[in-house]
């Protein structure tokens, strides 16, 4: 286990309903094997988050600790002990100024589920499709995720307040729920213009609690469809979608929607 900040000495800030870390406790930190030079063998290969995350039994204690350092004392069910710079752009799989008790974004959470986890993605795909250099997404999700997600993907979902919790559920020290089914289903979804040259095609990002379930996406002239990944992300094309077009979303039991 790694050693955490003094309880208490570590404060989130907001930007709406957001939550940011403390800079001073977590600046983020990089994972020195993973370079520029070799993303195509560790950050862009298949399993390669799955293949150093820590395990359990080393996360939750530290998890507690983090929590206590930034006085959070809510549920855990729907905050994600999170890394900072993620171990898709090459973040430090467990340096504490890497990670922190994420507090939920959206007050109706039922999981750790949360907006970030979309720019996560979305940052890896430009990484890996040659976008953008390891060095820009690192430093972007670091020093400000949320200006980050509205530059390289939109602008986030808002919520009419700041993070309150409204179901019942362990709090910081207890065990959180291993069976997910029983949470309800849930997703979000935000549009960006698409990189290939073509005005009109839409990049339909959706996060949900669904892993490896059929999303579908559809404007008013199209529908596409993909299969969740096993954190429930999926990137859908639409293709020749005019700006201030509605689309609908669903993913398996939940429904959602954006505007492009």
């Amino acid at each position: 286990m790694q050693p955490q900040q003094a309880p208490g000495s570590c404060h989130y800030t907001y930007i709406g309903s957001d939550p940011l870390p403390d800079r001073s406790c977590t600046p983020g930190a990089v994972n020195p094997q993973v370079t520029q030079a070799d993303i195509d063998s560790t950050i862009c290969r298949s399993g390669y988050a799955s293949s150093i995350r820590p395990p359990e039994d080393v996360t939750e204690p530290e998890k507690e600790a983090s929590a206590a350092a930034y006085g959070y004392t809510k549920p855990f069910y729907n905050a994600e002990y999170d890394h900072l710079i993620p171990l898709e752009v090459g973040g430090d799989p467990n340096d504490p100024s890497n990670l922190w008790v994420e507090p939920p974004d959206n007050p109706n959470a039922t999981s750790t589920s949360n907006t970030k986890d979309v720019l996560e993605n979305r940052l890896n795909s430009l990484v890996c499709d040659g976008q953008i250099t390891l060095a820009t997404a690192q430093q972007a999700i670091a020093t400000n995720w949320v200006t980050a997600y509205e530059k390289y993907v939109g602008t986030p979902p808002t919520y009419a307040s700041a993070p309150t919790t409204t179901a019942t559920g362990p709090t910081a020290g207890s065990p959180s729920p291993t069976n997910s089914a029983s949470s309800a289903a849930s997703c979000q979804a935000t549009a960006s213009p698409s990189n290939d040259g073509y005005s009109g095609d839409y990049e339909i990002y959706i996060h949900s609690n669904q892993p490896d379930r059929e999303a579908t996406a559809s404007d008013a002239g199209d529908t596409w469809s993909h299969e969740t990944d096993g954190s429930g992300y999926v990137d859908i094309r639409l293709f020749h979608t005019g700006p201030g077009e509605s689309v609908t979303v669903t993913v398996g039991g939940a429904s959602c929607s954006t505007t492009v």
